[in-house]
């Protein structure tokens, strides 16, 4: 295998352009990775109280998720921007809405 090495001139602005794609990129690297760590943990104290015998509700599931960062609880005076809004269903206005903080895939594209 052959090292090959190439020189490439960028000017200023292309140079301050790859800059901050590249910066973007470390960002976005980094957040996926805190994503990661949050699912492993709270994967962990699932499978650690269905390894104990224990059955976790969805009361339990939602206090985890949320204890790990995967959820948040939003205070919404209106339904949700979603096309299916379930809180509105269960509860009137204002409420405790729980939001997904993570990224889902459609938005990484």
């Amino acid at each position: 295998m052959s090292n090959v090495t190439m020189q490439v001139k960028l000017s200023p602005t292309q140079a301050g352009k790859l800059l901050q794609k590249s910066m973007k990129l470390e960002k976005e690297v980094a957040e996926q990775a805190a994503e990661l760590e949050a699912f492993k943990h709270f994967t962990d104290e699932m499978l650690s109280i269905s390894w104990q015998g224990g059955d976790a509700g969805g009361d339990t599931i939602q206090e985890l998720a949320e204890k790990h960062g995967l959820i948040k609880a939003v205070t919404r005076t209106e339904r949700c921007d979603d096309e299916y809004c379930a809180c509105a269903e269960i509860s009137d206005f204002p409420l405790t809405c729980y939001r997904k903080t993570y990224i889902d895939q459609e938005s990484r594209s």
